[in-house]
């Protein structure tokens, strides 16, 4: 029972972070590039920008975002805030990934 009400309220969550515009769901924010496919052994930086209107209503900024791979958290020496909205990350030679 307990689960089940951790991933509902992890479900909820991440229902209360997108907001309907017309859409399904607007996302909080985008990631670039998004593709998921990368080139074996190649260096890899992605960037993820959140918009202004989520990050007034939430009251967060890029030093929120957290990136992950494969359910795995990457550690944040490989992350680089770009300005309040946008976070890069960068892998090379695929240690991350």
């Amino acid at each position: 029972m307990l689960t089940l009400q951790t991933w509902l309220v992890q479900a909820l969550f991440i229902f209360l972070t997108t907001e309907s515009t017309g859409e399904l769901l607007d996302p909080c924010g985008y990631i670039s590039p998004e593709s998921p496919v990368v080139q074996l052994h190649s260096n890899f930086t992605a960037v993820c920008v959140l918009k202004e209107k989520c990050m007034d209503y939430f009251h967060v900024n890029a030093n929120y975002i957290v990136w992950k791979t494969n359910h795995f958290t990457i550690p944040k020496e490989q992350y680089t805030i770009i300005n309040r909205t946008a976070s890069r990350c960068s892998c090379f030679n695929y240690p991350c990934l």
